[in-house]
């Protein structure tokens, strides 16, 4: 004699899956939205790096604070702050890029 289940087998299997399914996706976006918070706090940190060498490098030239816009700027400055900016340059154009690219 065959004994009868509560649900059908397909239906057993394709609550499993289901069930397997939502589990999957809820541990993959857990798991991206940790991988999306520690690239941003990297991403300040390296905002903060950047901002402190910048501020250093125009205190070392330009202690007291007299620059301004019709300044000629020495060309030493000039080449290093293009230094900086070239070893920042995945951050300033994450950060900026909205200024340059129409979208």
């Amino acid at each position: 004699m065959v004994s009868v289940l509560p649900f059908p087998i397909s239906a057993t299997i394709l609550l499993v899956a289901v069930g397997w399914l939502l589990a999957s996706h809820w541990t993959t976006r857990r798991q991206r939205k940790q991988w999306e918070t520690h690239r941003e706090a990297a991403s300040a940190r390296e905002w903060r790096e950047c901002c402190d060498e910048t501020r250093a490098l125009r205190l070392r030239y330009d202690p007291k604070n007299e620059w301004t816009a019709t300044t000629s700027l020495p060309r030493e400055y000039l080449e290093e702050l293009k230094a900086l900016h070239e070893r920042h340059e995945s951050l300033l154009l994450q950060r900026f890029s909205h200024l340059f690219l129409d979208d």
